[in-house]
């Protein structure tokens, strides 16, 4: 019963530990794509660098029993906290990853807005 209500209304809030753990680069790459379109709230926690780049608007780094929330992608928190190589390091990388012809704006919300449909296409089918 309670399957059958979480396809008719799904939620709008994902929890996930490690979601790429035991999964190959090709396979992780094609959860964060789809994960990119989830129109609600995803909560993770990884290791996978290139999954929480693709993902994370807002970074919470938990140690020594304390939760320090820093608001931006995980590169805007490792310059804040590198010492000055790292950050001439971290510059570098994000050139190259910069070369990579990304979506725009626009086209990142048209193929949301078109999941979306498709989406509640599939919820009025059920």
């Amino acid at each position: 019963m309670s399957l059958a209500k979480l396809l008719l209304d799904p939620g709008n809030v994902l929890l996930m530990d490690e979601p790429t753990n035991h999964l190959d680069l090709e396979s992780s790459e094609r959860l964060a794509n789809a994960l990119k379109t989830f129109d609600g709230t995803l909560l993770f926690v990884s290791h996978n660098r290139a999954f929480i780049r693709a993902l994370a608007t807002k970074i919470w780094i938990v140690a020594d029993g304390q939760v320090q929330s820093y608001p931006g992608t995980l590169d805007d928190y490792l310059w804040s906290s590198s010492s000055k190589g790292e950050q001439a390091a971290a510059v570098s990388e994000s050139a190259e990853r910069s070369k990579e012809k990304k979506p725009g704006r626009s086209e990142v919300r048209a193929r949301r807005r078109e999941e979306a449909e498709k989406r509640a296409s599939r919820r009025k089918k059920l």
